[in-house]
């Protein structure tokens, strides 16, 4: 039996500070020289109805402290990790995915495919 539900991914700002809170924040360059720092997680919510269920979170981070040539890990790369995990952990479901346009590129819609999902982008 399979089941069709709606999922939510969406990345969301934690905390930002002026110091790096344990050293593996990202990090934003402004073009005054001040560095901010940011704790950011990528969330998959479950809705049914008016009912939301938190399904799976990971924190968006840096392994480590960066040089200025390193790209951040970012939104995008741990969506393409989590979708995965939860096709996974929720192998009967297909699913519906709402999320902001930062999903709507091809790669992303080919990854929701192959997990027999569709995307909704707004």
């Amino acid at each position: 039996m399979c089941h069709i539900s709606e999922k939510e991914f969406d990345g969301t700002g934690l905390s930002n500070h002026d110091y790096n809170l344990n050293d593996n924040c990202l990090i934003r360059k402004h073009n005054d020289g001040k560095v901010p720092y940011y704790k950011y997680v990528l969330e998959c919510k479950l809705v049914v109805g008016n009912i939301v269920i938190s399904l799976d979170s990971e924190f968006i981070e840096n392994e480590s402290m960066l040089t200025e040539s390193q790209k951040q890990d970012c939104e995008i790369k741990f969506f393409k990790r989590m979708i995965k995990r939860i096709k996974k952990n929720y192998p009967k479901y297909n699913f519906i995915i709402t999320s902001d346009a930062l999903y709507a590129t091809t790669p992303i819609i080919t990854l929701v495919k192959k997990t027999n999902g569709t995307l909704s982008s707004t």
